[in-house]
């Protein structure tokens, strides 16, 4: 799992985590601070004889930002690595002094899996 969070073109905030999880369980990363929550959570599970890979990716970026987003990926019989990546962006403008909200904020993410 990889995901960026990119805030005016600069990298604000990276997670990177290689992780096993079986079906029917869980694998859960809480990686929050004393000021911020952050999760990382994958479950798998079996539809048609393949497996399903889901995660949820929370983090709180900031005072007055977040982010957050889920995904699943299916990892089909043959058992070869499967992917998918996403992004999501937004601008946002504050007229709060000294406006250090204010700006771009992407979020790329990268999912990887093998069945083994």
């Amino acid at each position: 799992m990889a995901v960026d969070y990119v805030y005016n073109g600069a990298i604000a905030e990276q997670y990177r985590r290689d992780f096993i999880v079986d079906q029917g369980g869980a694998f859960v990363d809480d990686f929050s601070t004393a000021t911020r929550q952050k999760t990382f959570t994958a479950t798998v599970a079996r539809d048609a004889g393949n497996l399903v890979v889901s995660i949820d990716y929370f983090n709180d970026v900031g005072v007055f930002h977040a982010i957050g987003f889920n995904t699943s990926l299916v990892i089909h019989r043959g058992g070869g690595l499967e992917s998918t990546s996403g992004s999501n962006a937004f601008y946002a403008s504050s007229g709060v002094s000294p406006g250090s909200v204010s700006g771009n904020h992407v979020t790329n993410y990268a999912l990887t899996c093998r069945r083994d």
